[in-house]
C-alpha cells in the first residue's frame, strides 16, 4: 500500500493516516499529539499541536500536553489551578507563600516550619508559652517571666532555698529546716526552740 504524504490508501480507496497525523477528511494534513501518558489518552490541553508529538503551550502553560500551569514567579511552596497563581500550602501565606504560619500563636519564639515553633532562650512549649524555671530554684518556679524564681509558700531567700517558719523559730537558739519545722540547738526545746532545758535551767 503506496504511502501519499501523510496518509495512505487501502484497497477499497480509504484513506488512513499515519502514525502522527490525523483528519483523514483532509488529507491527514493535521498533526496528531495524542499519546498515552501512563493512565489515559491524552492531547494537547491548552496548546496546538505544531508536529507529530509536539504540543506548542499557551502562555502560563508547559508540559508534554500543555496541562500544567506555570506559578506565580518566586512562588515556594504553593500551586496553580489556572496561570500564575500561587495558591498557598496548609501552613503557609503571603504572596509567595513563603511565610510559615503556625495555627496557634509562636508568642515567644520563631515559626521554623508548618505548626513548628522553635522558643527563644527561658521559653518551652509547643507554643513557647511556658517559661523556663531556671535550675537554682530549688523550692519555687516561674511564672510569667523566664529564670526568675517565685517561692512557693513557706519558702524565701535567692533561690527559694531557705525556709520559713510562719510562726517564728528563734535563729539565736534553732533554725527553720521546713517551712513551720523548726531545730533546736542542744538544750533548748518548744515549738520556736523558745525552752531553756540544759543543766542550768531554773523550775
Amino acid at each position: 500500500m503506496e504511502t501519499l504524504g501523510h496518509y495512505r490508501c487501502d484497497k477499497i480507496g480509504n484513506i488512513i493516516c499515519v502514525n502522527g497525523y490525523k483528519n483523514p477528511d483532509n488529507l491527514c494534513n493535521e498533526p496528531s499529539c495524542i499519546a498515552y501518558n501512563g493512565k489515559e489518552f491524552r492531547d494537547c490541553v491548552h496548546g496546538n499541536c505544531t508536529s507529530p508529538g509536539v504540543c506548542h503551550c499557551e502562555i502560563g502553560w508547559r508540559g508534554p500536553f500543555c496541562d500544567v500551569c506555570v506559578r506565580f514567579p518566586g512562588c515556594q511552596h504553593g500551586t496553580c489551578d489556572k496561570p500564575y497563581q500561587c495558591n498557598c500550602q496548609p501552613g503557609y501565606a503571603g504572596v509567595l507563600c513563603n511565610e510559615v504560619e503556625c495555627p496557634e500563636s509562636c508568642e515567644n519564639g520563631v515559626c521554623v516550619r508548618p505548626n513548628v515553633c522553635f522558643c527563644e532562650p527561658g521559653w518551652k512549649g509547643k507554643n513557647c508559652n511556658e517559661c523556663i524555671t531556671p535550675k537554682h530554684c530549688e523550692h519555687g518556679r516561674c511564672i510569667t517571666n523566664p529564670f526568675e524564681c517565685v517561692c512557693d509558700e513557706g519558702w524565701g531567700d535567692l533561690g527559694c532555698s531557705r525556709a520559713i517558719c510562719k510562726k517564728g523559730c528563734n535563729n539565736e537558739h534553732g533554725f527553720c529546716i521546713t517551712p513551720d519545722k523548726c531545730l533546736c540547738f542542744k538544750d533548748w526545746e518548744g515549738e520556736n526552740c523558745e525552752e531553756y532545758v540544759g543543766s542550768n535551767a531554773f523550775f
